[in-house]
């Protein structure tokens, strides 16, 4: 059942509005359980649905399912693309990297140990004159 018009419709005798421009299945035991097919027929002949048969449209076969169209996807694409990369890409070896992971924590604390005693070293810069040592 359709409700066409642009008010809702009360049905008194079946205690249900039918919002305006709304489709409703009354047939429905998951939504509407309490109604059967004497009690409806019952209506539309001589209680409100017959009273307000204007503003609403009984369909008495079931509407066709809703299309479901697929999405299309095309084999060739609009854009070619390339398969390879255009640009040459090298992946270079370094020798000093190829090795275990404790042979460089040693190196490297090693390494750190030597800039440290540097920098505390003295810079052999002669400031004053009279503190050069003689060669």
């Amino acid at each position: 059942m359709t409700n066409v018009s642009s008010m809702n419709v009360g049905l008194s005798d079946l205690r249900l509005t039918i919002k305006a421009g709304t489709t409703v299945n009354l047939l429905d035991s998951r939504h509407y359980p309490w109604y059967n097919k004497e009690m409806l027929e019952k209506s539309a002949s001589q209680g409100s649905l017959k009273t307000k048969g204007a503003y609403l449209k009984l369909r008495r076969v079931a509407p066709d399912p809703p299309i479901r169209r697929a999405l299309m996807v095309e084999e060739l694409p609009a854009l070619p693309k390339a398969l390879r990369s255009q640009v040459r890409i090298d992946k270079p070896y370094y020798e000093e990297l190829d090795c275990s992971q404790e042979q460089a924590q040693v190196e490297y604390a090693a390494e750190a140990a030597d800039l440290d005693f540097g920098d505390r070293a003295p810079a052999g810069i002669v400031v004053d004159k009279k503190y050069k040592e003689d060669e």
